[in-house]
């Protein structure tokens, strides 16, 4: 099922990926980005640029693949990020 028209550019995707799963402004401006920890609680790091471009090519390849952001949408994003070479930005913990 196609979720993006053919004709929307990059920035057009993107905002309509943002806004279909409740992600907001993407948060790539915020100073910085909480990662759940064992469940219980969360641990608060410094959103550096490095991440935030990470961050902002994974949302995009979500708009391109047309990959969910559940469990195995994210697992197929990650698969093909890292087979595209994508391990350049290292661990971005989005």
């Amino acid at each position: 099922m196609e979720r993006y028209k053919n004709n929307l550019t990059i920035a057009e995707g993107l905002s309509q990926y943002l806004f279909a799963y409740g992600l907001g402004d993407g948060g790539y401006e915020a100073k910085r980005f909480e990662v759940p920890f064992l469940w219980k609680f969360t641990i608060s790091l410094p959103n550096i640029p490095n991440r935030v471009q990470a961050v902002k090519f994974h949302d995009i390849h979500h708009v391109l693949t047309e990959y969910e952001t559940g469990m195995r949408g994210e697992a197929e994003i990650g698969a093909w990020e890292i087979a595209s070479g994508y391990g350049k930005y290292g661990l971005a913990l989005n």
